[in-house]
């Protein structure tokens, strides 16, 4: 069994090997046939590799000479187009001559595709033939362009930059419109202007002369603009305002309130001087000092200032629009230079007019405050509208509001000493009533009332004075409280003293009460009026009346007693130095008040009253007991002087010289 499998497996073996012995037969067949025909491709690509580099060494030279053929081609353009660029630049006068001589309005596009032409020849002439006379004939030509077009441009400038109307000026100003230009003519000039500047800037390297002619021409249309506004201004109020008066505090106020064309008084305008001194005299002299009359126009330099910042945006803008970048801030310059040099030389003249309150009547003052508050409203828009300018022009506005404020902060000042060291014996009225500087200084601080913001930042940012409005009233109303007790002891009996001191107090708080002073001192000094001055007030009336108790006094019938029988002799001397002293006393006291007013209708009827309350029925005592016994004397009519009807009829026809 064993040998049988041995057998059928060596019959696979060998009949494996034959099946091998095959497949190597067919490969080793394979093998011949591929080497045959490598060797067949490696004779094909040979051949091939042969006739390539024939077809190499054909080829190349043949590109060579097409590249130099382009290249010599393309120099050939070249040398053409420049040999016809040339020929064009030597032709370019004889070319253009003719449309450079003609106005360049005539056909705007026509001359400056010329003007175009002429540049590039000029350039081309300057680097290749600098001595040529070809050079000198194309920049005299461009000369001769460049100046019309400087003519053409200023005739641009001026149709774009017309004089607005002085009237619609100076409504937008004071209603606050926006400077809108609605003439379609003066848009389609302004668009051509653009179009012009933006090619001039372009194509001339220098522009000083374009530029300093955009300058000029707009400064000039900028200065009519604003001197005719202000021209307008003082016309309207021209025609408001009545014939010129010496100004004073009291004219200050009633003009600026009687005039109201805008939120700021019209009165500003007002042909004023300042005439009059508190602390001068004027009594002692029959031809007291003047001032020379001076026109303040401060409603129309006011309307000049709004008028340049609002132009002077306007400008701005336009410039901007127009001009190159770098030229604007210097053009800028040009425009406004003057016109701040003119409004410099007002606001010095009426810094001057503020600076000369010392000493004059301070109704100037009230005038300029309406201007200084203009100032401080338009300062930071004046700043950022001239962020472009100079430090000079930029900071002009604000500099002249510094030095009002300062100028306004000593007026103040020098106001409040003024009042305190006013002469005791100036100007003292005879019949003991209000006086002319306690009634100015209240008028003064009425007036201020309107501006009483304005006097709180003058001293806040001048540094000047601690506290706002209601601090220097309260400075200026102890100074005048302080002013009437010295003048008081001027008088020389008792009763004009104290009439004036209870006249004058009762004046302060009335006018206080009755005014809207009184809530600015109350925001800060509670109680003050009602409190301090009323106190006050009826002190100086009770002062007043104990004059007319010690008239009582005389009267006194405590320690008389009259006995039922015949007088006797102590009691006759008694009743006759009671109706001696009374008629005395009484009858002196009567006859000075009676020469005294007191100007308050409700004061005099209140005094009168208590006059009536003291005397009457306590005299009326003495009179009944002096006609019971009339037998203590034999000469009635010399003590029975006044019966108590004539008493009452003589109390009520005091306080009135009239009566």
């Amino acid at each position: 069994m064993s040998e049988f499998c041995a057998i059928t497996r060596r019959r696979d073996i060998e009949s494996q090997i034959i099946k091998d012995q095959e497949k190597i037969d067919a490969i080793r067949s394979c093998m011949i046939s591929s080497t045959k025909m490598s060797a067949q491709m490696s004779g094909i690509l040979e051949n091939f590799g042969n006739r390539l580099e024939k077809l190499e060494k054909a080829v190349i030279p043949v590109h060579r000479q097409t590249k130099d053929l382009q290249r010599l081609q393309e120099n050939l353009g070249k040398v053409m187009d420049s040999i016809e660029n040339v020929i064009g630049y030597h032709n370019v006068v004889k070319r253009n001559q003719a449309i450079i001589n003609t106005d360049a309005a005539e056909n705007v596009l026509r001359y400056t595709t010329a003007m175009t032409d002429l540049l590039e020849a000029d350039e081309f002439f300057r680097k290749s033939s600098p001595d040529s006379p070809e050079l000198r004939k194309v920049s005299s030509l461009v000369e001769t362009g460049r100046t019309k077009l400087l003519v053409y441009y200023e005739t641009l400038l001026k149709s774009s930059a017309t004089c607005e109307d002085p009237k619609y000026l100076l409504t937008a100003i004071t209603s606050g419109l926006s400077l809108v230009d609605n003439n379609e003519d003066s848009e389609k000039t302004m668009d051509e202007l653009k179009k012009m500047s933006n090619w001039i800037f372009e194509r001339f390297g220098s522009i000083s002369d374009f530029s300093d002619n955009y300058a000029r021409t707009r400064e000039q249309i900028f200065a009519q603009n604003i001197s005719a506004v202000k021209e307008a201004a003082q016309s309207s109020v021209s025609k408001e305002t009545p014939a010129k008066k010496n100004f004073t505090i009291r004219r200050a106020s009633k003009a600026r309130k009687s005039i109201g064309k805008s939120k700021f008084s019209r009165s500003l305008s007002m042909r004023s001087t300042l005439n009059k001194s508190f602390s001068i005299d004027t009594g002692s002299s029959p031809n007291p000092k003047k001032s020379a009359p001076v026109d303040l126009n401060v409603y129309a330099t006011s309307i000049a200032f709004q008028a340049f910042v609002r132009l002077a945006d306007r400008e701005i803008r336009v410039a901007q629009e127009v001009l190159p970048e770098a030229s604007v801030e210097d053009v800028l310059d040009k425009i406004v230079s003057n016109s701040v040099a003119q409004l410099n030389m007002t606001a010095e003249k009426l810094l001057a007019e503020l600076n000369r309150c010392d000493n004059e009547e301070f109704g100037v003052f009230i005038e300029l405050c309406p201007f200084i508050k203009r100032l401080q409203k338009i300062q930071s828009q004046a700043t950022s509208v001239l962020q472009f300018a100079s430090d000079d022009n930029r900071r002009f506005i604000p500099k002249t509001l510094r030095k009002m404020e300062s100028a306004a902060a000593d007026v103040l000042q020098r106001y409040q000493e003024m009042v305190q060291q006013d002469k005791p014996k100036n100007n003292l009225p005879d019949d003991a009533t209000v006086h002319n500087l306690i009634s100015d200084a209240l008028y003064f601080l009425n007036s201020l009332e309107e501006y009483s913001d304005l006097v709180s930042q003058v001293f806040t940012h001048t540094g000047k004075r601690q506290g706002g409005f209601a601090d220097y009233m309260i400075g200026i109303i102890g100074a005048i409280a302080l002013a009437t007790q010295t003048k008081s002891f001027q008088y020389p009996d008792q009763t004009r003293q104290k009439l004036f001191f209870l006249n004058n107090q009762h004046y302060i708080c009335k006018k206080l009460t009755s005014s809207k002073l009184s809530k600015h001192i109350e925001s800060t000094h509670e109680d003050f009026v009602n409190n301090q001055l009323s106190i006050e007030e009826e002190k100086r009336r009770d002062e007043f009346l104990d004059l007319w108790i010690d008239v009582k006094r005389n009267i006194d019938l405590s320690e008389l007693k009259l006995s039922t029988n015949k007088v006797s002799g102590g009691e006759k001397q008694k009743l006759k130095d009671l109706f001696r002293d009374f008629n005395t006393s009484f009858s002196e006291l009567s006859c000075v008040c009676k020469t005294l007013t007191v100007p308050d209708e409700v004061l005099r009827n209140d005094l009168k009253g208590e006059i009536q309350k003291i005397l009457l029925s306590c005299y009326t005592e003495l009179w009944d007991a002096g006609q019971k016994k009339s037998d203590f004397t034999s000469k009635p009519t010399k003590y029975f002087v006044y019966s108590p009807d004539q008493v009452q009829e003589m109390i009520e026809s005091l306080f009135d010289p009239s009566n």
